[in-house]
């Protein structure tokens, strides 16, 4: 039988692995259809053992740096709290925003007829690119994968700036902006 282990999964880095090299690791998924099987081979996941300390959601962190890029396009970054790493993916770098906004009118553009003109080309796409040793202004942990013990960052402005990411961060008496999504006309 053969088995997987993710990047995000190894112990060490992959450049120190050898084929032939005995290693220990644990099953975490096993697809019986597929013949498929994916192996852990981090120290909490074999030990069965609490993950390393992670911090709480919605901690901020100024200048942190990219430890590398991983996942396509998203990217491993290292907090300064203890040996602390934290992955921050595409969808949350600053400009990924825009770039959905950008999408969005674009595609609404193409479905409107009045707005179709042979000679304009959609615009290129722009990729925020980060690069490994690069020292990121600021951070916010947005949540936690305790499995994998990793906490998950953003850099999108919006989630930067807000008071609070979900319920447990709001206190009575508290001040927020809120926008109206719906109005229920039957109880009006």
């Amino acid at each position: 039988m053969t088995g997987t282990v993710f990047i995000d999964h190894l112990s060490r880095d992959v450049a120190k692995f050898k084929v032939g090299e005995k290693v220990q690791a644990r099953c975490i998924m096993q697809d019986v259809s597929t013949k498929t099987t994916c192996l852990s081979m981090l120290p909490h996941i074999i030990g069965m053992s609490k993950s390393a300390e992670m911090p709480e959601i919605g901690t901020t962190f100024d200048k942190v740096k990219v430890q590398k890029l991983v996942y396509g396009e998203s990217y491993q970054i290292k907090l300064p709290t203890g040996n602390t790493v934290a992955f921050l993916h595409k969808s949350h770098l600053p400009g990924a925003q825009k770039k959905e906004e950008e999408n969005l009118s674009s595609s609404d553009d193409e479905k409107d007829p009045s707005k179709f003109d042979k000679k304009k080309k959609k615009k290129a796409k722009v990729v925020d690119e980060l690069t490994q040793g690069q020292v990121v202004d600021q951070v916010r942990v947005k949540e936690l994968n305790y499995f994998d013990g990793v906490a998950h960052l953003t850099m999108r402005t919006q989630i930067l700036s807000s008071i609070a990411l979900d319920y447990s961060a709001l206190e009575i008496g508290q001040f927020v902006t809120a926008t109206i999504d719906s109005v229920n006309e039957a109880r009006k």
